[in-house]
């Protein structure tokens, strides 16, 4: 498989020049133009990139270069990730808010999935849901619990959920937001749990990076499907 093929399918799949971005999505680095084997994960961290060193392309959902943070100089990390990306020959490819966002296999929908929550409107990258079954808060806990590993959670408002926001990472400042009781998302600062309160929205916090698993798991699965290479998600220890 030619990198291009696959570039060509992330970029129309992910509709990446749709979004307003901090990210750069999309290739960060080049390498091999002959794709075999695929990883995906959460970041390009070191631990990642030393996993990765078999591999022909490393898709992440968080990427090395940020609008929000120029580089101002290569320090020592930053050599290191580098070097690791140029002396195995490996393409990054980073997919931030298209990844959040992607109806299917998108971080907020994959977890709407396990929870067996049904999606009723896009909202941010994130998405309002409704339980399929009568649901108490504890008992979305006790879910959340087990399909995410919950970090903290809240109960400011309604016992019995009714529509549920679903933003994966650092998704607090959807409590701004209107039109649902209950918030699942990785991370939320002070503030924004206060406002909750104030508000009678109940959180659900299952930490940044256990909630953006999801989508880079279900990209590998696909794209083993989709393409006769092999695609296989990468985790951190």
């Amino acid at each position: 498989m030619k990198l291009d093929k696959l570039l060509n399918y992330l970029n129309k799949e992910f509709r990446i020049e749709n979004f307003d971005d901090a990210s750069f999505n999309g290739l960060q680095t080049v390498g091999k133009e002959e794709i075999k084997k695929i990883a995906t994960a959460v970041d390009a961290s070191v631990e990642i990139l030393k996993k990765a060193r078999k591999y022909d392309v490393l898709i992440v959902h968080h990427g090395l270069f940020w609008r929000n943070k120029p580089i101002e100089k290569i320090d020592s990390v930053l050599k290191e990730k580098l070097k690791l990306l140029f002396e195995n020959n490996i393409s990054l490819y980073a997919l931030h808010l298209p990844l959040d966002a992607h109806p299917i296999l998108g971080n907020n929908a994959q977890i709407a999935r396990v929870l067996n929550l049904k999606k009723l409107e896009r909202i941010s990258a994130g998405f309002v849901t409704k339980p399929k079954r009568n649901l108490s808060f504890d008992e979305l806990c006790e879910l959340c619990e087990d399909k995410i590993g919950i970090v903290e959670s809240y109960a400011f408002g309604k016992r019995r959920v009714e529509k549920v926001a679903i933003n994966s990472g650092r998704g607090g400042k959807l409590v701004y937001e209107n039109g649902f009781d209950t918030l699942i998302t990785g991370e939320i600062v002070y503030e924004d749990i206060l406002y909750a309160k104030e508000k009678g929205i109940n959180l659900i916090v299952g930490g940044h990076y256990e909630t953006e698993v999801f989508g880079v798991r279900a990209l590998a699965e696909k794209l083993n499907h989709k393409f006769k290479v092999k695609a296989q998600f990468l985790p951190e220890e």
